[in-house]
């Protein structure tokens, strides 16, 4: 009877994970593939397949840089199988799109996202790449983890990349525009 029960919790686990991150590591996986959203539902299968071999004890409270290095194991594994990493821009607004009602409200958003798109699609990849992980709101330890690199590399490549991003005229016009609920950022003595 404890295997039963031992069975139950850790499928409950991952049907737990599956529930709580499955959508955030589409978006992930599916930016990684240039858009390609079949080969994107292909890899996070993959990962909470994985998910379900593994033991929860193991992995601990690291579940979701887990999640996410195994994704993006499997999406560099795809992108040196086909060699090519591109695809349009409107497959990904098309990922990237909520459903806001008011139609000027889209078409300014589309273009926002296209130009941000563009923006990050033209940084150096470890960059891209580091800032991808920290927009899904992945701390700087778990992004080192899933990059395998350390934390300060991480630090210093996210910082550069907002820095380069925030020197576009868009998007400094942008920000300029949002109310001040933008977190304060702060400042050593």
């Amino acid at each position: 009877m404890t295997t039963d029960s031992n069975d139950d919790s850790h499928r409950q686990w991952v049907m737990d994970s599956l529930q709580q991150y499955e959508c955030r590591l589409l978006r992930y996986a599916t930016r990684l593939l240039g858009g390609d959203e079949d080969s994107a539902q292909d890899v996070v299968q993959h990962a909470f397949l994985k998910l379900c071999q593994q033991n929860q004890q193991e992995i601990g409270g690291r579940i979701v840089p887990w999640l996410y290095l195994v994704c993006r194991n499997k999406v560099l594994d795809q992108i040196r199988k086909r060699k090519r990493m591109e695809s349009t821009g409107e497959e990904r607004e098309r990922a990237i799109e909520g459903r806001e009602i008011d139609p000027s409200q889209i078409a300014e958003k589309r273009d926002f996202v296209s130009v941000v798109q563009r923006l990050i699609g033209q940084l150096p990849e470890n960059q891209r790449e580091a800032i991808d992980l920290w927009s899904h709101g992945l701390q700087y330890s778990e992004i080192a983890s899933v990059i395998e690199k350390n934390e300060s590399t991480v630090r210093v490549q996210v910082h550069r990349a907002i820095q380069k991003l925030k020197q576009n005229p868009a998007i400094s016009r942008w920000l300029d525009t949002q109310p001040l609920e933008r977190p304060a950022t702060s400042t050593v003595n």
